[in-house]
């Protein structure tokens, strides 16, 4: 088991303020109308982020959004239940393989959040480039709402992981899971 560092607590903290002003952002983006998926053009849109070093292929349905003093882009979509469904990346460097970042991700981000947290599916995922990552896919409460997440991990070169959080509220189940999906096989490295 790899020895905790002060560090790393810091950016355990660090990822789950993070973690809240995304919510609170997303919460202060909604409105009262509810949009349906029916529509959705997913033309191909490929996103570059230099400072993460990824690309993707999204729908122009997803809107890259700074959020101030953040090193990270938060990707919205469209509004359900009064919720702005959205999916954030983030990258941290974690001497070990991605399977013990995984556990290490679980064991001291969401333990810490001390909210209620239910693992549906983990799964191995592999993307269009044959990049082989992790997808967990996990129901979690946040301020008496219920939410479906799903996370994915992608190892890259010298120890670095990206994970990237989608969240939609749990009234839309897995309607959006496919969507999460072709997205995220179009994830590649800038640098390989």
């Amino acid at each position: 088991m790899r020895k905790v560092l002060q560090g790393d607590i810091m950016k355990i903290i660090f990822n789950i303020s993070l973690f809240f002003v995304c919510f609170l952002f997303l919460f202060a983006c909604i409105t009262d109308k509810t949009i349906t998926q029916e529509g959705v053009v997913f033309e191909q849109n490929r996103y570059y982020d230099e400072s993460l070093g990824f690309s993707i292929i999204r729908s122009k349905a997803w809107q890259a959004t700074e959020i101030s003093g953040y090193r990270y882009t938060v990707f919205l979509g469209q509004i359900e239940y009064n919720f702005v469904t959205n999916f954030v990346f983030d990258i941290n460097i974690y001497n070990a393989q991605l399977n013990e970042y995984v556990d290490y991700f679980f064991e001291r981000v969401y333990n810490v959040l001390n909210e209620d947290f239910l693992i549906l599916q983990r799964e191995i995922f592999i993307t269009d480039k044959n990049l082989y990552g992790e997808k967990i896919t996990a129901n979690i409460t946040y301020h008496e709402r219920y939410f479906r997440q799903i996370i994915y991990f992608f190892p890259g070169k010298n120890d670095i992981k990206m994970h990237i959080v989608c969240s939609v509220p749990i009234e839309v189940g897995d309607s959006y899971d496919i969507i999460f999906d072709e997205i995220m096989k179009s994830f590649e490295w800038l640098n390989p």
